[in-house]
């Protein structure tokens, strides 16, 4: 099956500072139509805004997305952007909590900088029968408590981790 991973949606509470954070500091572009374009190429995420909301309370699914661009970690530094490291990356948190995971190589001009997405899964078995069996996409690494999954070589790859059950179902 061909595809390509598209797109994740974020809900933001903070405009003016989110919006500051993904073009200073991350780099990237703001796009009012990207089906068309040659943005739509590339791999980019939404974000849902209600005017009248001053928090949202983080889920459990988003653990992060990783890209590679040294120059976003240079901004930081030069923005004075709050910067951890963990497991060999550079982590970011935007406005609103949501963790970026940036790898310390030049950021690539012939595929997309976004490496991979993360998110938690309650059954990662299941999981797995939907992305791979279903939707088609191919296996990349497996091991008992994580999957990195995707279309292609050079595309971000979609990474599930085994949280366990969940309370609240």
């Amino acid at each position: 099956m061909k595809g390509r991973a598209l797109h994740y949606v974020f809900k933001i509470a903070d405009r003016k500072l989110t919006a500051k954070f993904y073009r200073e500091i991350l780099g990237m572009k703001v796009c009012r139509f990207t089906a068309y374009s040659k943005i739509a190429r590339k791999y980019f995420h939404s974000m849902i805004c209600r005017g009248s909301v001053k928090s949202y309370e983080l889920g459990n699914d988003f653990i992060g997305m990783t890209i590679k661009s040294r120059e976003a970690i240079a901004r930081a530094k030069e923005h004075n952007w709050p910067m951890t490291e963990e497991k060999g990356h550079h982590v970011l948190e935007a406005p609103g909590g949501y963790k970026f995971y940036l790898i310390d190589e030049p950021q690539p001009t012939d595929k997309d900088p976004v490496e991979k997405v993360a998110l938690a899964s309650s059954n990662l078995q299941r999981s797995v029968d939907y992305w791979n069996g279903i939707l088609g996409l191919k296996i990349f690494q497996q091991t008992d408590k994580s999957v990195l999954l995707g279309f292609g070589e050079n595309e971000a790859k979609l990474e599930l981790h085994d949280i366990g059950k969940v309370g609240y179902f």
